[in-house]
């Protein structure tokens, strides 16, 4: 089973986040299927557009943390795991396909972040977006930090950050 299905839908590329029975959650297997998934996108010229979704309830809900656990022993690789999706991250940003995410369910923590790399969030009534690191003791470590305070202003952003409060999709909406 893939970890990242791409699938070409007339002019849009689509990629689904396929690990439901972990919530989504960003392995470096599912960073390397999303770098390779938007390279492959980028080099089609009949695509004109990304799309980002997850299989299942759920949109992402953060980081892999028993691949995180696991490499904790590790500083090198796990810098190296943080800084490859601080790279996909900035790559989806960068892109010049316009990068949609559709978002159902939860959106937390890394999932929000990846929700941030995007230009353009479609979100269901029933989903939820939300920031927690600061619940663990962490902070955001693939550009959430820095893009949620463009998006949302500085301090909606900080009371995000630091509450670790969940927000309404249409209270996301309002947020921007």
């Amino acid at each position: 089973m893939s970890v990242v299905n791409y699938t070409v839908e007339g002019s849009t590329a689509i990629v689904e986040i396929n690990r439901p029975e972990a919530f989504n959650s960003l392995s470096q297997r599912v960073w390397q299927g999303i770098d390779k998934a938007l390279a492959s996108s980028e080099s089609e010229d009949a695509v004109k557009a990304l799309l980002i979704c997850g299989a299942g309830k759920h949109f992402c809900t953060g980081a892999d943390l028993k691949e995180i656990k696991g490499l904790r022993g590790d500083k090198a690789a796990l810098n190296a795991a943080i800084q490859y999706g601080m790279d996909v991250s900035k790559r989806l940003e960068a892109s010049r396909l316009p990068v949609v995410m559709a978002v159902q369910g939860l959106a937390l923590a890394g999932g929000l972040e990846l929700v941030l790399s995007g230009d353009v969030v479609f979100a269901a009534k029933t989903a939820q977006l939300g920031d927690q690191h600061a619940q663990f003791g962490l902070v955001p470590g693939w550009g959430g930090s820095q893009r949620l305070p463009r998006i949302v202003g500085v301090r909606r952003a900080l009371d995000l950050l630091f509450t670790a409060k969940w927000l309404s999709a249409e209270e996301a909406r309002e947020y921007g």
